[in-house]
């Protein structure tokens, strides 16, 4: 699992967690230590953006993140339940040709309180088939959502 933190227009800490630790342990594990350790390395500077991958979307690192007001991109998993989310809810806004953005509210299991996600689709057809990413594999049968990650 990879964590970036930047600083402005500079990367200040990347790591690849999982080579810090046995196969058999979380990704998120000791996340907090490692964050609050990071933070307390860079002093005054002020961090621009934590990003990270859908192993740390966990509502502890989540409320963190928030106490601490550090934005944050964080990859969730696409269950069962966000995938009815994003087909209930998501207004897509073209940003240019098979790209598209929505946002929405969603409140994962055993979290007390809805989070806002960004939501980003591309089309198969962008960049020549080399669009990477999951589709919505609930769907997979549905015409509207067929050739979209």
């Amino acid at each position: 699992m990879i964590v970036s933190i930047w600083c402005g227009a500079a990367r200040f800490a990347h790591a690849d967690i999982t080579r810090l630790r046995p196969g058999n342990t979380a990704s998120s594990n000791n996340i907090e230590s490692f964050l609050e350790s990071t933070l307390e390395n860079l002093g005054d500077t002020k961090v621009g953006l934590f990003r990270t991958d859908s192993g740390f979307y966990d509502k502890v690192i989540v409320a963190l993140l928030k106490a601490k007001k550090i934005s944050h991109i964080i990859s969730a998993r696409l269950t069962q339940a966000l995938q009815q989310s994003i087909v209930d809810q998501c207004k897509w806004q073209q940003v240019e040709v098979g790209l598209e953005v929505s946002e929405l509210s969603y409140q994962p299991h055993g979290w007390e309180a809805p989070q806002g996600l960004v939501v980003v689709r591309q089309h198969i057809k962008r960049k020549n088939g080399a669009v990477v990413g999951k589709t919505l594999s609930l769907f997979a049968d549905d015409p509207d959502l067929q050739g979209w990650r």
